[in-house]
């Protein structure tokens, strides 16, 4: 005779106690272009934390499109410290800065457009766009052979992305991973990205959003 189990009761909160957390990937890289002809391609330095294509820009753009239309509450944005998904996040929230003189920081500077590496933009706007803030535990899974998944120093992101709250990056530069928490291939083991989603959920928890 088989033993069943009983199905867990069903916990109602309040809705002013409930939070609402939607994950939302970046759009599409250049490294991801690349990637899907030869996945070697990856591993090329030109792909260092790379930018959005054009396609990229307007899969973000829609996503702010619909999160307008659906008058979605948004109070926070978290993003990694990577050129892709903060991009993703101005091309989502940001608005073309039509001042040059506008009050309060640029959400992100002008960028100037280069051949298979990163598409002309205007500077977007920072005013009216909730609070961004970048976070190291939010990285997808590191690489210590693909140039993409590196970042750059801080001090680049806050020159080219000003309204952004990088705050919580401890190091300038990125910081390797222990020999421990590495696979053979010099991809980050699957226990420690797990582990680092643990510990950002406990943070979001935390929040007072």
């Amino acid at each position: 005779m088989q033993a069943h189990a009983h199905p867990q009761p069903l916990v109602f909160v309040p809705h002013s106690e409930a939070r609402v957390l939607h994950l939302i990937r970046h759009g599409e890289g250049f490294h991801n272009v690349a990637g899907e002809v030869n996945e070697e391609f990856y591993k090329l330095e030109q792909y260092r934390d790379a930018h959005l294509t054009e396609r990229g820009w307007k899969q973000a753009a829609l996503l702010g499109q619909h999160i307008r239309s659906a008058n979605m509450p948004v109070e926070l944005v978290v993003t990694s410290p990577l050129t892709r998904t903060l991009e993703t996040a101005c091309g989502v929230f940001g608005r073309p800065a039509l001042q040059k003189n506008a009050p309060g920081p640029l959400l992100m500077t002008e960028q100037e457009g280069l051949e298979g590496i990163r598409v002309q933009r205007a500077a977007l706007s920072g005013q009216g766009v909730p609070r961004i803030i970048a976070n190291e535990m939010c990285r997808e899974r590191r690489s210590m052979s693909h140039p993409c998944d590196q970042r750059r120093p801080v001090s680049h992101y806050t020159r080219t992305f000003p309204a952004v709250d990088f705050s919580l990056l401890e190091h300038e530069d990125d910081q390797g991973l222990p020999l421990a928490d590495v696979t053979p291939e010099g991809r980050e083991k699957v226990h420690h990205v797990r582990a680092r989603a643990r510990q950002l959920l406990q943070w979001l928890l935390q929040r007072p959003e």
